[in-house]
Parts: structure tokens; C-alpha cells; sequence
């Protein structure tokens, strides 16, 4: 089932992205940024029914191992991951409140990249560690960093809050142009 999609869970409209059916409950699964960094720190449970489970094991599920495998294939050096919703810049770490090693390349990188999103539709987007936002383990953007030496962002999309992660249509094209220019700042970043 992809994200975004109707769910049968009564706890939720929208079903999380990378959701793995287990033939003893339906509505179970594993979303792919709590299974991919081996841990079990903040921000991540070990009950399979939590929407933060972290999995059975490190990249458990296809989603993640995938993505693992493609990082390490093709040796990324530049990552974005998106997701909704927030209109923030985040940067490594998500588990740890000690600063990353390149905190201040992060921080130039990412003021680059929050303007190049208001340069689109002069929509502001906020740029912080995102351990700021909430602790979180197993997060992709952290294991690209930190194992994959890689300079990773996660960009939390329209709208800002409020209504949630269904965009209204008059927003879908603006948020479009915010991300592409997101992508083409991260670009010119010297790996």
C-alpha cells in the first residue's frame, strides 16, 4: 500500500508509506524509516502495532533494504528524503541530541536550501537538526550520514500545520516547486 492511501485502521485515515501485511493482523506493519538504522533508541518501539516500530531487525523490510542497497551500489553522495508535513530543513542527527561532524556544513547547505524553496513561492521553511523537531531512530537520512558518509537532508513538505498531510489542489504544484528547488540546491553541494 503506498502513503497517503485509504486505511482500515480505525486509529488512522492515511495509511503510513512501506506498510507490510502480516497474515496475523491486517492492519499491522513496518514503515521503512524505523527499520533501517540498527538501534533501538528514542523515537523508535518495539511493539509491532506502534507507528514508530522499528521492525524486526535492521532493514527488515524490502523498502529499506532496497534503499541500503542502492546507497551502497551506486556510493551516493548528496540524499533527500521527503516526507509531510512541517515546511522545515532537517539535517543529521534524529537519535542523538550531539551535534553531527558537519553540523556547520549542514547548517550553510541547508540555509541555501530553505532559500532556494522561498525563491519558488516565497514560502518559508524552517532549518534545524532534527533531533529539534522529536528523537527519532532509525531514521534513513542518519544512516546515509553516518554510514554511507553522505550529506543527507530530510525535507518535511507543505503545509506548515494545520490541516495535515492532505493538500489542498491549489497547493500540490506550488509544494512540486518548492522540492525541485530543494533538489537543485542540494545539487551544487560540494560532496
Amino acid at each position: 500500500m503506498q502513503s497517503g492511501l485509504p486505511s482500515s485502521s480505525a486509529s488512522s485515515q492515511l495509511q503510513r508509506a512501506g506498510v507490510s501485511r502480516l497474515p496475523q493482523d491486517f492492519c499491522s506493519g513496518r514503515p521503512p524509516p524505523a527499520s533501517q538504522v540498527p538501534g533501538c533508541g528514542p523515537g523508535s518501539s518495539g511493539s509491532e502495532r506502534a507507528e514508530t516500530y522499528r521492525g524486526a531487525y535492521p532493514f527488515s523490510e524490502p523498502e529499506s533494504a532496497a534503499l541500503r542497497d542502492l546507497v551502497k551500489r551506486e556510493h551516493i553522495a548528496l540524499h533527500v528524503d521527503f516526507h509531510a508535513y512541517g515546511q522545515l530543513v532537517l539535517y543529521p542527527w534524529s537519535h542523538t541530541g550531539s551535534p553531527a561532524k558537519d553540523r556547520d556544513r549542514f547548517a550553510a547547505i541547508g540555509d541555501s536550501i530553505a532559500s532556494a524553496i522561498f525563491s519558488a513561492h516565497e514560502t518559508r521553511y524552517t532549518l534545524m537538526p532534527s533531533v529539534e523537531l522529536y528523537p527519532a531512530s532509525g531514521v534513513m537520512s542518519d544512516w546515509v550520514y553516518g554510514e554511507a558518509d553522505a550529506l543527507s537532508f530530510t525535507i518535511e513538505l507543505r503545509p506548515k500545520g494545520g490541516i495535515g498531510f492532505v493538500l489542498p489542489p491549489e497547493q500540490i504544484r506550488p509544494t512540486c516547486d518548492e522540492g525541485f528547488a530543494a533538489v537543485m540546491a542540494l545539487r551544487t553541494a560540494r560532496p
